[in-house]
């Protein structure tokens, strides 16, 4: 017996394929899963709180350093993240983000990049189409919320920043909402110095689902 394949049949298997084999060069660095679409932001991500925090793949777009994937909007990348080839720069990095480092040697365990006081054994780089406005968590902070003072949790869709939060960079334009839950509302925390739990919300699919949090 023969099975016919049209030929809408055929790309659609090809594509499944495609993205199979795609998968698999992801899972090292617990990067994004991404496609190009229409839809807002496809993200899929399996990471838990330790994972995401402890994670020491540094990235970089067009050579800034953002930190993590989370702050990319993958509908405007034209490749797979790529591990630049020695020498590059990273530029985006220091107290400003003003300042830049020089990488001659490929990084390992053994031989870390330190960027911001945090090792990185692996740095990857991905290729943006436009010209992102990159942002910090207090930039964040303090465009949806200047009247906020004192301490800060900081959380990026359903993980906390549990440390190093100063280095992470959003792109501007794929940010969905900000909340601002102050800790006085959670009965847990009451008689302690008050603090803002302050979370970011990108525009992933996940968080345009009512009960579903990217």
């Amino acid at each position: 017996m023969r099975i016919l394949i049209g030929n809408e049949d055929m790309k659609r298997i090809l594509l499944l394929v495609n993205m199979t084999l795609g998968l698999g060069t992801l899972v090292n660095h617990a990067v994004a899963n991404i496609t190009h679409d229409e839809k807002p932001g496809y993200y899929s991500d399996n990471r838990t709180d330790l994972e995401f925090n402890g994670n020491t793949c540094g990235v970089m777009v067009n050579g800034f350093f953002v930190k993590s994937d989370i702050g990319i909007d993958f509908r405007s990348v034209e490749h797979l993240y790529q591990r630049p080839s020695v020498p590059y720069t990273i530029k985006g990095v220091g107290e400003n983000g003003l300042d830049s480092i020089v990488v001659e040697a490929a990084p390992s365990e053994k031989n870390p990049v330190v960027i911001n006081g945090i090792p990185y054994s692996d740095i990857v780089n991905y290729v943006q189409e436009k010209e992102a406005e990159w942002v910090t968590l207090e930039d964040i902070k303090k465009l949806y919320f200047p009247k906020v003072t004192g301490k800060c949790l900081y959380m990026v869709n359903k993980y906390f920043i549990t440390k190093d939060w100063e280095s992470y960079r959003l792109d501007k334009d794929f940010i969905l909402k900000v909340e601002a839950l102050p800790s006085s509302e959670c009965e847990i925390f009451e008689g302690q110095s008050p603090f803002t739990i302050i979370r970011v919300f990108t525009n992933i699919i996940s968080n345009h689902n009512s009960g579903r949090i990217g």
